[in-house]
C-alpha cells in the first residue's frame, strides 16, 4: 500500500484476523523500514509482548524461536510504545503532538480503536464518539503532517452469514468512509491456517466503487510474520459480497402474503408475515 502524509488509514479484523500481524510487519517493520521513527497506541496492550513480536518480525520466527541471535542482529528500531491503560482523547492527543515535536515520529498507529474513552467527543451515542474520534485522528493527520493507522475490531455478524466482512461490520463505526482515506478489511478464511483475503473497499487506486470491493488472496509468512500476495487463488467455502441486503422480501405460502426476513445487530434472524388486503369505501 502506498500512503501518504496526512492519510487516515483503518485496517479491521476480528480478534483472530492477524490484524496485529498486519500491522507490526506489513505496516511498521516492513512498511516503513526503519526509517520512519512509529508510535504505537496499545490501551490495554502488553509492551514487551509487543517488544517480543517486533523482535519475532524482524528476526524471523525460526531464528527467534531458536534462539541463536544477539543483540546486534536486532536493529534499534525506532518505535515508541504507549501501553497506557484507559487511553482517553485528551491524553491521545497530547502524546501524539509530544512524539511528533520531540521524537520526530511520522507515523501513529492506535491499535484497538474500541478501547479508547472517547466519551468526550459525542454525548449522544457510541457511533456517535467513534464517527467524531476517526474525524478528529484525520484532523490530526493532515495538521502534522502524519500518516495515522487505526485497527478496529469487527463484529460476528459477516461470519455468522457465511460472508466476508464490509464496512458495514466496522464495530460501533458508522462514517468509516468518510474519514478515512483507505480502509483494509482482513479475512482469514480459518484461524489455524495462513490463508486470508484481503478487502481494499476504499482509497486503493485500482478501486471503483461500481465495480466493487478490490480483494486480494493473501498468505501470512509464518517466519516473517508479515502477509504476501498468494501466489494462486485461494479456494474457499464463503463466498465473497461486496453488497448483501440485510433484509429481504419474498412470497408466502398463501395468496396475498410476504414474508420480511431481517437480521439484528446481534446476528439473530427474524420473520415477520404480512396479508394483503383491500381497504373498503366505508
Amino acid at each position: 500500500m502506498n500512503w501518504t502524509p496526512g492519510n487516515l488509514i483503518l485496517v479491521g479484523s476480528r480478534s483472530w484476523g492477524g490484524r496485529v500481524e498486519y500491522v507490526l510487519g506489513n505496516c511498521i517493520v516492513n512498511g516503513t523500514g526503519d526509517q520512519i521513527p512509529v508510535a504505537l497506541f496499545a490501551p490495554k496492550g502488553n509492551r514487551h509482548g509487543i517488544m517480543r513480536m517486533l523482535m519475532r518480525t524482524q528476526l524471523g520466527a525460526n531464528v527467534y524461536d531458536d534462539g541463536q541471535f544477539s543483540a546486534k542482529d536486532f536493529k534499534d528500531y525506532p518505535l515508541y510504545i504507549d501501553d497506557t491503560s484507559n487511553l482517553t482523547i485528551p491524553y491521545l492527543v497530547g502524546q501524539i503532538f509530544r512524539f511528533v515535536e520531540e521524537k520526530d515520529v511520522r507515523m501513529i498507529v492506535i491499535n484497538r480503536l474500541q478501547d479508547i474513552d472517547c466519551g468526550i467527543m459525542d454525548e449522544g451515542s457510541r457511533e456517535g464518539e467513534l464517527d467524531e474520534t476517526l474525524r478528529l485522528l484525520k484532523a490530526l493527520a493532515e495538521s502534522l503532517g502524519i500518516v495515522v493507522i487505526v485497527v478496529s475490531k469487527l463484529s460476528r455478524i459477516s461470519i455468522r452469514k457465511g460472508i466476508a466482512p464490509t464496512v458495514r461490520d466496522i464495530l460501533d463505526v458508522t462514517e468509516a468512509e468518510e474519514h478515512c482515506d483507505q480502509i483494509i478489511l482482513l479475512h482469514p478464511l480459518d484461524p489455524f491456517v495462513e490463508n486470508a483475503k484481503m478487502i481494499l473497499p476504499l482509497g486503493h487506486p485500482n478501486y471503483e466503487r461500481e465495480y466493487g470491493d478490490l480483494v486480494i488472496n493473501v498468505s501470512l509468512d509464518r517466519d516473517k510474520r508479515i502477509f504476501i500476495k498468494a501466489s494462486a487463488p485461494i479456494e474457499e467455502d464463503m463466498p465473497i459480497s461486496d453488497e448483501t441486503l440485510m433484509y429481504q422480501w419474498h412470497p408466502g405460502k398463501s395468496e396475498g402474503e410476504w414474508n420480511f426476513e431481517f437480521m439484528d445487530a446481534e446476528g439473530m434472524g427474524w420473520m415477520v408475515s404480512l396479508n394483503a388486503y383491500e381497504e373498503s369505501d366505508g
